[in-house]
């Protein structure tokens, strides 16, 4: 009996561990994309405001 709480404890640890990780690589994956957005805004509007004068 006590294998088996063993066992599902372990189960349970490395689902959490894959959890962990799994929203490690989604928030890293965001500030990407943050920063991409910033970098895409910052160049238009650079071109708008260079347009204008």
């Amino acid at each position: 009996m006590m294998t088996l709480f063993l066992l599902m404890d372990e189960r349970a640890a490395k689902r959490e561990e894959s959890r962990i990780e799994r929203q490690e690589k989604y928030d890293r994956e965001r500030e990407v994309r943050e920063a991409r957005r910033e970098e895409m805004h910052l160049l238009l509007m650079s071109k708008m405001l260079g347009h204008n004068q």
